[in-house]
């Protein structure tokens, strides 16, 4: 299965707090974990702000990320196109672009953000 990780997911796996559960999930050999360049940008903009500190830079933890095995998904035409079909259920625009980008890209959404899950797409809440 292909997951998709949110925002608070990946900042939630970068300090280890994390369930169990949810890291057996993810590690899981049959799963491909995968983050979206929507939520790197969100970490960009918030630690810009001053509202979020991940201990290093946007681009270091990306780094991270990638080393741990987790693939970056970009953000595409057809994932922006698909935000028109969404309800506006949701007011944050990076959580509806991957939303979008797990419609598009059949991939199931972790995420601990129980709104998520009234959107048209597979979601496993942690």
């Amino acid at each position: 299965m292909n997951l998709l990780l949110d925002t608070n997911v990946l900042l939630h796996a970068a300090a280890g707090k994390l369930s169990q559960a949810t890291v057996s999930l993810m590690q899981d050999s049959g799963n491909t974990c995968y983050y979206s360049l929507a939520g790197i940008w969100e970490i960009v903009i918030k630690t810009a702000k001053g509202k979020l500190d991940i201990g290093r830079t946007p681009e270091q933890f990306e780094r991270a990320l990638r080393a741990n095995g987790y693939r970056r998904l970009d953000i595409k035409p057809a994932h922006l196109y698909g935000l028109a079909e969404l309800e506006e259920i949701h007011s944050n625009p990076f959580d509806r672009v991957m939303v979008s980008q797990a419609r598009c890209e059949s991939m199931t959404l972790l995420t601990a953000d129980k709104l998520l899950q009234t959107y048209p797409v597979p979601v496993i809440l942690i």
